[in-house]
C-alpha cells in the first residue's frame, strides 16, 4: 500500500498529503514550527567566504507578509528561485556575497514581482522555478560569482549516484523555529525517481524533478532553503542541477529524499527570459 505522507512545500503556506490524489492542507494545519519560515539544511557545515559564491538569501515582502528562501546567481542580473517562493509577492531583498545572514556584502532590493514560471502549478509543484531580475550586481567580486547552468547535452541526463551539495541559510533541525545565522552546505547523493516516487508518487515525482538523499538520515535540505541551488562539481566548477523545492513533513532527518526542480529541464524558457547562452 502506497505510503502515506504529508508533503510539505518548503513554503509556508502549502502542504500536500498523498493518498488517492492530492489535497491542500491549510497552514493552521501544521505545527507551529513549520510556518515560520520556507527551507533548512540538516547535518550541514558551514562554508568559506567563497566556497559558495552565487548562493544568496530571499526575502520577500507584500503588505505586512513576508517569508524567505534561497536563491541562486545565475548571471549578474538575474537570481534563480523556486516559484513558490515568489508566488505572491512583489518586493524582493536578495542578500549577496557573505555567508552571515545579517552582514551580506550588500544587498538588493527589487520591485515589481518575479518571473514566475506560466505553468507551475502549486498543488503538486510542477513547474516550481522563477526568476527575479535585480541591478547589474557587482562584478569582480571573489564571493559574488554566477553558476553555471547545465549544458545541453545534460538536460535529460538522470545523474542518479551523483555526488551533489545544497547551500543555504535554512533551518538546522526539525525543532529550530528560524533560519540560520550563518550559510551552511550539506553533501548529498541523487537518486532514481522511481525510488522517490515510493514515497511521493508519480504526481509529484514528474521527470521534471530530481531527488536526493543523504549518506544518512541526518543529511537533508529542508524548511528555510527553499529556492536554493542544488549543485555538482565539473571541471572545477559548480554546475546548478536542481532547485530545492519540497521535502516530507514527517521531517527532514528522517531518511526520506528531498525533491528538487530540474534546472535542465527549463533551459530554454531560461535563456528566452534571461539572455543567458546555454553551453552545448
Amino acid at each position: 500500500m502506497e505510503k502515506f505522507l504529508l508533503l510539505l512545500t518548503i513554503i509556508l503556506f502549502f502542504a500536500v498529503i498523498l493518498e488517492a490524489g492530492v489535497t491542500h492542507v491549510l497552514p493552521n494545519q501544521l505545527p507551529l514550527f513549520e510556518r515560520k519560515v520556507q527551507g533548512r539544511i540538516v547535518g550541514g557545515s558551514r562554508p568559506s567566504t567563497t566556497q559558495f559564491p552565487y548562493t544568496v538569501s530571499v526575502r520577500a515582502f507584500n503588505g505586512t507578509s513576508t517569508s524567505f528562501c534561497g536563491g541562486s546567481i545565475i548571471s549578474y542580473n538575474f537570481v534563480l528561485t523556486a516559484a513558490h517562493c515568489t508566488r505572491g509577492y512583489q518586493d524582493f531583498e536578495i542578500g549577496v556575497g557573505s555567508i552571515v545572514l545579517q552582514t551580506p556584502f550588500f544587498k538588493i532590493l527589487t520591485y515589481g514581482g518575479a518571473i514566475e514560471h506560466p505553468y507551475f502549478n502549486p498543488t503538486n509543484l510542477n513547474n516550481d522555478i522563477s526568476l527575479i531580475e535585480v541591478p547589474t550586481i557587482a562584478q569582480n567580486v571573489p564571493s559574488v560569482v554566477p553558476v553555471l547552468l547545465p549544458k545541453r547535452s545534460q538536460a535529460d541526463k538522470p545523474f542518479i549516484g551523483m555526488q551533489v551539495t545544497v547551500s543555504g541559510f535554512g533551518r538546522t533541525s526539525d525543532a529550530s523555529q528560524s533560519v540560520s545565522p550563518f550559510m551552511e552546505y550539506v553533501q548529498l547523493k541523487i537518486i532514481s525517481n522511481k525510488d522517490c516516487a515510493g514515497t511521493y508518487g508519480r504526481r509529484i515525482v514528474t521527470d521534471d524533478v530530481i531527488c536526493a538523499k543523504g549518506i544518512d538520515k541526518n543529511f537533508n535540505a529542508c524548511i528555510g532553503d527553499s529556492g536554493g541551488p542544488l549543485t555538482m562539481k565539473e571541471a572545477g566548477n559548480h554546475v546548478q542541477l536542481g532547485i530545492v523545492s519540497f521535502v516530507s513533513s514527517r521531517g527532514c532527518a528522517i531518511g526520506d529524499p528531498s525533491g528538487y526542480t530540474k534546472v535542465g529541464k527549463y533551459l530554454d524558457w531560461i535563456s528566452a527570459k534571461t539572455g543567458i547562452i546555454i553551453r552545448n
